[in-house]
């Protein structure tokens, strides 16, 4: 990815992102990209397991081994150790509760950025192209 962004200079808003994201592999298929917005994320608590390491005996991989969770709606957690490799289950076996908790969003909106950064980034938008100045000019602030 950082090849891609050496060899092109537009990158105006997060967004521009995607397509070098997706140019920096081609074989044996470009990197899917996933769009997430504020709503997408839930706030999990720890009530199923106390653990979210994928084993627990000396030799075992450890929590920063991982490269991706996936936390299903029945409360079973599955990770991966390489992109390309299947989920699998949490070995950590979870805690049996009388039911499933509801998981609340973690964001009620968008996530406010400090007044001083809108402010610098309102007096750099003068840089870009004014097609792409309207995507500052509504960045949530404090």
């Amino acid at each position: 990815m950082e090849q891609k962004l050496r060899n092109r200079r537009e990158v105006y808003t997060p967004a521009d992102y995607i397509p070098i994201i997706q140019s920096a592999r081609q074989c044996p298929s470009p990197y899917e990209t996933i769009i997430c917005h504020s709503d997408d994320f839930y706030a999990f608590h720890p009530v199923y397991y106390k653990s979210i390491r994928p084993g627990n005996k000396i030799g075992n991989r450890y929590v920063n081994d991982v490269v991706a969770f996936q936390y299903t709606p029945n409360g079973i957690i599955h990770y991966k150790l390489c992109f390309q490799d299947e989920w699998a289950e949490l070995p950590v076996r979870p805690k049996r509760l009388e039911s499933l908790p509801d998981h609340p969003k973690l964001y009620t909106g968008p996530i406010p950025i400090e007044a001083s950064k809108y402010t610098h980034l309102q007096e750099l938008k003068e840089l870009i192209p004014q097609d792409y100045r309207q995507f500052y000019e509504n960045l949530v602030h404090k």
